[in-house]
């Protein structure tokens, strides 16, 4: 089920098994790192700037649970190219 990526609105998340479970590591375009509560991405991205995130990192049962509410988002979307109006 779980892939090794998500690209998720141009953000790749990956998982890591450094991560603890609940946090969520911040990858910067600089190269740093900062690793948040998962309760406070948000506010730590607004904080920071999305504009030099460049990915995120959480631990692989986060990013399994992660894959699974894309999975089911995904599942719930129209095809590509699919009319949503037509029967």
């Amino acid at each position: 089920m779980s892939k090794d990526l998500i690209l998720l609105n141009g953000l790749g998340i990956a998982h890591n098994e450094l991560i603890p479970s609940g946090t969520i590591a911040i990858i910067l375009r600089d190269g740093h790192v900062r690793v948040v509560p998962a309760d406070k991405l948000r506010e730590t991205i607004k904080e920071i700037g999305s504009d030099k995130v460049e990915g995120l990192t959480m631990s692989p049962s986060d990013f399994e649970k992660l894959q699974a509410v894309v999975d089911r988002q995904n599942a719930d979307r129209p095809p590509d190219g699919a009319d949503e109006d037509q029967p």
